[in-house]
């Protein structure tokens, strides 16, 4: 994951690979936030060793990568996923704004969130107002819409994503780069908008309609593809273990 390069160097792999039976697989994930942060380790690892496959949770369509990389993003354990909730509230954001290498970009997204023409119920606030872990997910499964925004170095993926999904809240993706994301939700199934002034505008749309049927698309959807089995399962299958 991402403390990789950060806490510890090439050497961990070289004795964890000491470990290793004949003839076992070896996965290599670029967990860092950026698209184009490449570490091949082919090239970069002191001795360099031969990986089976390499992994990243973001793959920029326009980037010329050293190595064919496959789409690992994160996702969601079953146990988060909450199913026929009462919903009273609207719109919900949780997360640290003004920090990372974009600091404007998220307090831009969250004004428009009270320009609507219509009044909601919502919440806006950084990490941990929604109370401990241990009941942040039932206080989420409270609202209906999500903002989420892209994440640290402008990632497309970042765990506010899957938290919202899980919880049956309907993300609104603004202004996220292309990324490969395999395989995405149908445009039908969650909101994506291009900029901030096309906020208020979604949430009163949103709100207007019956949010059930969409609800239960993405659930499924994600149910189907973007579960912690799911992703393992992906990842043995293209190591040539499943």
């Amino acid at each position: 994951n991402s403390v990789f390069l950060r806490e510890r160097d090439w050497h961990w792999p070289q004795e964890l690979r000491k470990l290793l039976t004949d003839g076992a697989k070896v996965a290599y994930v670029e967990g860092w936030d950026g698209a184009n942060e490449v570490h091949d380790p082919m090239k970069d690892s002191d001795p360099p060793f031969r990986v089976d496959a390499v992994f990243r949770r973001e793959i920029d369509p326009g980037f010329s990568y050293p190595y064919s990389p496959h789409c690992l993003m994160m996702a969601a354990p079953r146990r988060w996923f909450r199913f026929d909730q009462q919903r009273p509230y609207d719109l919900v954001f949780a997360g640290r704004c003004g920090t990372g290498d974009y600091p404007d970009a998220r307090w831009r997204q969250l004004a428009p969130v009270f320009q609507t023409k219509r009044t909601h119920r919502s919440a806006v606030g950084s990490v941990g107002f929604l109370d401990d872990y241990y009941n942040y997910f039932q206080k989420l499964a409270q609202f209906k819409i999500g903002l989420s925004p892209p994440g640290g170095a402008n990632c497309g993926d970042c765990m506010r994503h899957w938290e919202l999904v899980a919880a049956g809240v309907i993300p609104i993706f603004v202004g996220h780069e292309p990324r490969v994301r395999e395989p995405w939700f149908d445009a039908c199934d969650v909101f994506t908008l291009d900029t901030p002034d096309q906020i208020p505008a979604c949430i009163d749309h949103a709100l207007s309609i019956d949010l059930g049927p969409m609800r239960q698309r993405m659930q499924e959807h994600a149910l189907k593809h973007h579960t912690t089995k799911a992703r393992a399962d992906k990842k043995l299958s293209i190591l040539g273990v499943l």
